[in-house]
């Protein structure tokens, strides 16, 4: 499922707005600890540290990226390459490629070569990204929670990424709003990504 992040905040905000319970504060928060409410999730992206999490034993950890025209297709591709795996994602205004895999296994001017053979067209422009996987070892606090990139990655894994939110946001409402314990979130969170990887 591919999607306009920036446009699916505009809708999720606009449908908010609708309820009476709700207050919409714009921001830009760096301390969550000083934020004035009995709950907050903290969706804030990656990490600064690995401080509270545990890195996850997956045999990729980078990825060489690159866009090109967009393309006469309606689903993503994946391909299986000599040291790793390559997707390319349809997007409406351009269709973004990538080779993940392990950079002790392989250098990125092999990868790049690797893709340009495959692709049959030379690639240009490419950003390398390199990563860790990893979860955090505690995503429920007194009054925190954790989603997306702030509690966990998993690559080649992560296009599980939006059910695995989602079953955070279960657990999380489960702890906070029908008193299942602090526990027992953690439980189904630590099965959820253990069955994920």
């Amino acid at each position: 499922l591919h999607f306009d992040a920036g446009l699916l905040q505009t809708w999720m905000l606009k449908r908010l707005e609708q309820s009476p319970r709700i207050t919409i504060s714009e921001r830009f928060v760096t301390d969550v600890a000083g934020v004035d409410s009995p709950h907050v999730m903290d969706c804030r992206g990656m990490p600064p540290s690995m401080d509270g999490y545990e890195e996850l034993s997956i045999p990729v950890n980078a990825a060489v990226v690159a866009n090109f025209p967009p393309e006469d297709r309606d689903t993503t591709l994946t391909r299986t390459m000599r040291h790793g795996w390559m997707f390319a994602i349809p997007l409406q205004s351009r269709t973004s490629y990538g080779y993940v895999h392990n950079d002790r296994f392989a250098k990125e001017h092999e990868i790049v070569a690797e893709m340009q053979a495959e692709l049959g067209m030379p690639v240009v422009d490419h950003r390398v990204h390199r990563f860790s996987n990893y979860k955090r070892t505690s995503n429920f606090g007194e009054r925190m929670a954790y989603n997306g990139n702030r509690s966990f990655f998993l690559e080649p894994m992560e296009a599980t990424s939006l059910c695995n939110a989602e079953q955070i946001n279960r657990c999380t409402y489960d702890y906070w709003c029908l008193d299942q314990s602090r526990e027992q979130a953690q439980y189904r969170y630590d099965e959820m990504i253990n069955g994920t990887v």
